[in-house]
């Protein structure tokens, strides 16, 4: 999975890496959201903003991204050539923390349902 971040949300997304990453989710985040990661002790890749982000999402290197920007251009902006090649290689995009969160609970229960 994929996870770029906005700043003002980095806060909120420990938790819901730290599970994802206990369901046995590989990890790559952009530069500073993998910043924020690593201090939590979440192992993560990083992944360079820029084209060549743009060619790994399309080779489908990932099956998730979840891409929270702030309201400032150049988040939109960035998030949207994040976001873009996603959805056209069919790869599933999360927005919201909320989202997010919601996938990691549904993700968990079917796992301790599968587990009985």
């Amino acid at each position: 999975m994929l996870l770029s971040i906005s700043d003002a949300a980095k806060s909120n997304i420990s938790g819901i890496a730290s599970a994802f990453y206990t369901l046995g989710r590989s990890i790559d985040a952009t530069k500073g959201t993998a910043e924020v990661l690593e201090k939590w002790g979440i192992p993560c890749g990083v992944a360079e903003k820029g084209e060549g982000l743009q060619n790994s999402i399309k080779k489908d290197n990932w099956d998730l991204v979840i891409n929270i920007p702030s309201a400032s251009i150049i988040s939109v902006r960035d998030g949207f050539v994040i976001r873009r090649p996603a959805i056209e290689a069919g790869v599933p995009c999360l927005g919201t923390l909320q989202s997010a969160s919601a996938l990691d609970v549904a993700l968990s229960l079917k796992k301790a349902k599968d587990k009985c």
